[in-house]
């Protein structure tokens, strides 16, 4: 019993560690098929990063200094009385005088804002375009990287566990908009995976800030309030994505699809008649799995992506029928406010998986879609916090 214990510690070790690396990568990395660089590199390619300007630490209701030129500045503001960290990079072009988009990314569960800007290619983009980009850091959870989570209410927290992620975001913009010439009306977030969840929530309660949100493969809690004011949202979803499904998933569900997970582990690590014989050995094995899912963390739930376009499609006040377009493996549906301007676009691309890591069809770039539907969505005059 003792060598089934260790056997199943280090299936949930495994596990664990296939699940942190499947759901921090990015989009870009995903549809670009590059390296995927470990844990270690990642430490190695910090160390190598050029020095960057440091802002001091402050309260949310005061700017710690003036951003008059180009760079990525570290910031870290107070949120409650806890310290909370991001990255901002102001691109080549900015001009004080000239009022300038922000871009607010959120990285996916176990990333980081740094990883997420070397990674994901929205610097370069910025730098085209002429946007100003944050990457804020969610919190880590147990103190350890591979479980930073935002507080969706996805159940990807631990239990009992709560972050003012919202609060955190809406400190982060007011600070910017004090910092630099940001233009109010263009303000926007996207998001990948738990990232993508975020920018659901924190478009729903930071509507008066917030003009569009870009979301791909995170899914909604339900949990979410109706937002005071009108967002335009565009979600991009694989049809094989098995770590948010776009149908949906329970946690009942989530919880017995890392069973099945567990079990091939232990398949794999007891020597002898696999998995039965893991089963058998383990009679409870199957009562265990949820709990035990649970424990891990990794039993969320996920409302399928019709949710989230019936959800906004009713905040934003959308009565019609969409126009639906089909470009080889990719279908979207668009629906559109004729009065404010403001549109719900589903995007579905068929044989893709989670963040388009496989199935993505060529020269299909994610970066300059997301900033396409965001650069075309301005809050409509008078809806600005």
């Amino acid at each position: 019993m003792s060598y089934l214990k260790n056997a199943l510690r280090n299936a949930e070790q495994s596990f664990a560690a296939d699940f942190s690396r499947a759901s921090s990568l990015t989009v870009f990395d995903a549809v670009n098929h590059q390296h995927i660089p470990s844990f270690g590199e990642l430490i190695g390619f910090a160390a190598g990063d050029a020095p960057v300007p440091s802002l001091q630490l402050t309260e949310s209701s005061s700017a710690p200094g003036k951003i008059d030129r180009p760079g990525d500045y570290h910031e870290t503001i107070m949120v409650g009385g806890v310290p909370r960290t991001y990255i901002l990079h102001v691109p080549p072009g900015y001009d004080p005088g000239k009022p300038m988009p922000l871009v607010v990314a959120l990285h996916g569960l176990g990333g980081s804002g740094a990883e997420f800007e070397r990674r994901s290619g929205i610097d370069a983009e910025a730098d085209q375009k002429g946007f100003i980009v944050a990457y804020p850091d969610a919190t880590e959870w147990l103190g350890k990287r591979q479980l930073a989570a935002w507080d969706t209410g996805n159940g990807l927290v631990p239990a009992g566990g709560k972050a003012d992620d919202v609060g955190f975001l809406r400190s982060l913009i007011d600070t910017t908009q004090k910092q630099m010439s940001v233009d109010p009306r263009r303000i926007y977030m996207v998001g990948v995976s738990n990232g993508g969840m975020e920018a659901y929530r924190a478009a729903a309660e930071l509507s008066d800030k917030v003009a569009a949100v870009v979301d791909i493969s995170g899914g909604m809690s339900g949990r979410e309030p109706a937002p005071c004011q009108p967002v335009s949202v565009l979600s991009i979803v694989g049809t094989s994505d098995r770590i948010v499904p776009p149908g949906g998933s329970s946690a009942a569900q989530e919880a017995a699809s890392v069973g099945e997970r567990i079990l091939q582990h232990l398949a794999q690590a007891v020597p002898a008649g696999g998995r039965e014989a893991a089963a058998i050995a383990v009679p409870a094995l199957d009562s265990v799995l949820p709990g035990l899912a649970s424990r891990l963390h990794f039993a969320p739930a996920f409302k399928p992506v019709s949710y989230a376009t019936s959800f906004w499609k009713t905040a934003d006040g959308i009565t019609g029928p969409p126009v639906e377009t089909k470009d080889g493996a990719v279908t979207t549906d668009v629906y559109t406010n004729p009065t404010t301007g403001v549109t719900v676009e589903q995007e579905v691309v068929q044989g893709a998986d989670h963040v388009l890591q496989h199935g993505a069809p060529p020269n299909f770039s994610l970066a300059d879609q997301a900033w396409s539907f965001l650069s075309a969505h301005e809050k409509p005059a008078g809806t600005t916090g």
